[in-house]
């Protein structure tokens, strides 16, 4: 089922209120470029909640999926789902590599989940990564930090992290896809170059 990040999750409690934002004009906007930027002008931002999914799979690439259906949450937004899978036969490739091809290591911690497609640029890994994990700095503080292939090399991540003492950070290695017993999501705090 698709469904797009800002829908509201039942049950799903919520961790940072929303609601609506109001821009004042930059200092340097030129007269003549109202009309261009008019449509950011005002924000309306959902709450962030926070998710507690069962038994889903994480691949080193950052998607999450259950069974053959994979997440919206792996994706930044609607759109670029759409585009990571194109016509139909980029979901089967997905789930030959990840189902059968990939060794699969289960995670019977409890674990978080902050990450989507765009987390490992530091832009997206400050503005959009650390907010949710900040939203949800409570139940961070009893669940492992799970994240995708490769961010324990980018220096930004490793660092960012420290602040907040977690428990215990895991990364999910190249060759293989977690299988989580429970993975805590929590939505975006803000549509993403909104921020909350």
């Amino acid at each position: 089922m698709f469904r797009p990040y800002a829908t509201p999750v039942e049950g799903a409690p919520s961790i940072r209120e929303g609601g609506v934002f109001v821009r004042a004009p930059p200092a340097n906007l030129r007269p003549g470029d109202e009309e261009v930027f008019a449509h950011e002008r005002e924000s309306r931002v959902p709450p962030a909640r926070l998710l507690e999914l069962r038994d889903v799979s994480a691949t080193p690439e950052g998607v999450l999926f259950k069974g053959a259906s994979v997440l919206p949450e792996s994706f930044s937004s609607p759109v670029i789902m759409r585009q990571f899978f194109g016509r139909g036969r980029g979901v089967l490739k997905f789930l030959v590599k990840n189902r059968l091809l990939r060794r699969r290591r289960r995670v019977g911690e409890p674990c978080l989940w902050v990450t989507d497609d765009w987390s490992n640029g530091f832009f997206h890994w400050l503005a959009d990564a650390l907010p949710r994990l900040y939203a949800a700095r409570e139940a961070a503080r009893d669940l492992t930090l799970l994240l995708p292939h490769g961010f324990d090399r980018l220096e930004f991540v490793t660092s960012s992290l420290k602040p907040f003492r977690l428990r215990r950070v895991e990364y999910v290695g190249a060759d293989e896809v977690c299988v989580c017993e429970r993975l805590l999501v929590p939505t975006h705090t803000a549509p993403s170059g909104n921020y909350n």
